[in-house]
């Protein structure tokens, strides 16, 4: 696939420095999240209404645009039964992937943030795709989300679990798993794997959109790897609601493998540049210092196929 990375540079600072801002940071992050509890990252539905509704209409492009290039489906969406994983505080996608005429759309999450979506949200986004599909599909789709709003049926559902179990979906009733910036946030991103192995039909498409990178701003900046500085024991003891759960690309690809999934597609978004890396990679902890870690990519888009039945 024809994807240039955005390669971001680091500002220039002391290891010795870096280190212990690791530290120190993410002891910190586990008590204010603790204490506040989890929430959802990016633009928020409440403060934002229009740029909310914006960026799901940008990320179905996006998943569009890839899934045209990896399958050759000019219309990737049409007639797929659609799974979610993680949607955070809202549920827009999917009334842009209704819109794509994608057959039904299902949501899966750990936190109940889409109560935060309020009814001028999603008119916005009605209106966004009234403005690009028409009259008609906007008045359909709004039918399907006031039903979707009364009982949670007909095309449109979501379900929130705490443990994430997504035994509870029927087997082979899934076309095309979607997540954007969530798996690194699930707890057992290879366990989820697993799981979607029985719920993806033989030829079913799966498509996630994962950020690598430490999630603190400020320190994002200065040192994007930062959360790989420290060992498994500290990053464990001090966790919260949300943390990265520290997946690497390789991890995602012997997993799916392993599960029946192939034609598995790793493609970096986002990757730091070399003298960044080279000055930084001695300092992280063992198991990331490794060549198949590739610790230059910061943001990744996996895809892959499932291609038959795990029998186990």
């Amino acid at each position: 696939m024809n994807n240039i990375p955005r390669v971001e540079t680091p500002p220039r600072r002391p290891q010795w420095m870096l280190s212990p801002l690791a530290a120190v940071t993410h002891a910190a992050l586990t008590v204010f999240h603790r204490i506040r509890g989890y929430t959802s990252p990016g633009t928020s539905p409440e403060t934002d209404i229009e740029g909310a509704a914006r960026y799901d209409e940008q990320i179905v492009k996006s998943w569009r645009n890839y899934l045209v290039e990896y399958t050759g489906d000019e219309n990737p969406f049409q007639k797929k039964r659609c799974l979610e994983l993680g949607p955070g505080p809202d549920l827009g996608a999917g009334l842009f992937l209704l819109a794509e005429d994608a057959a039904f759309y299902q949501a899966m999450d750990v936190n109940p943030l889409i109560k935060r979506a309020s009814k001028d949200f999603y008119n916005q986004v009605l209106t966004l795709i009234k403005d690009s599909h028409g009259t008609t599909v906007a008045k359909s789709l709004a039918q399907i989300l006031e039903k979707y709003q009364a009982d949670n049926s007909g095309l449109f559902s979501y379900i929130c679990q705490p443990d994430f179990d997504l035994g509870i979906l029927e087997a082979d009733s899934i076309d095309l798993v979607l997540s954007q910036a969530a798996f690194e946030h699930f707890n057992d991103p290879l366990q989820t794997i697993n799981q979607l192995s029985r719920v993806v039909r033989p030829g079913g498409v799966f498509l996630a959109q994962v950020d690598l990178m430490t999630h603190t701003p400020f320190v994002r900046d200065i040192d994007p790897l930062s959360i790989y500085r420290l060992p498994d024991w500290y990053y464990r003891g001090f966790h919260y609601p949300g943390i990265p759960n520290r997946v690497r690309p390789d991890e995602y690809v012997k997993t799916l493998s392993l599960n029946g999934w192939s034609d598995i597609t790793v493609i970096p978004t986002h990757v730091v540049d070399n003298e960044y890396l080279r000055r930084t990679q001695p300092h992280m902890a063992s198991r990331f210092r490794h060549r198949d870690a590739e610790m230059s990519f910061l943001s990744v888009v996996v895809l892959a196929r499932r291609d038959y039945i795990d029998e186990q």
